[in-house]
């Protein structure tokens, strides 16, 4: 079942890359929810986060028949002050924060980092 997880993400991303989609994914990324070709613009395209995300218009959103809720947390000096984030993914920065890092172990160890089974554990 990881194998398979580990596999549809690496399939997700790559499948992003190939659309220009990287970047913060705040991301996650929460980063491709209600993505639509043509929605971007210049700040968007360098930041990988579509525009309406970076504006806050009120503590929650509806966007694309999803609910969005305004994390303060999620800045980027100069671009963003905070980010909606939906609410399935993660309800709050900190659910987002350890489900990033978890992610980030598992790459890590996937990829023979430190305490892997790849580096001859």
């Amino acid at each position: 079942a990881l194998t398979t997880q580990v596999q549809e993400l690496k399939d997700e991303l790559a499948a992003k890359r190939s659309t220009g989609r990287t970047g913060s994914q705040g991301g996650d990324g929460g980063g491709g929810d209600g993505y639509q070709r043509g929605s971007r613009t210049d700040s968007s395209k360098t930041t990988g986060v579509e525009e309406w995300r970076m504006k806050f218009v009120g503590k929650t959103k509806q966007h694309d028949g999803a609910e969005y809720v305004w994390c303060d947390k999620h800045k980027r000096d100069g671009v963003y002050d905070g980010l909606y984030m939906k609410t399935t993914n993660h309800p709050t920065h900190e659910a987002w924060q350890e489900r990033k890092d978890q992610w980030k172990r598992r790459d890590k160890r996937d990829k023979g980092g430190a305490g892997g089974a790849a580096a001859g554990g």
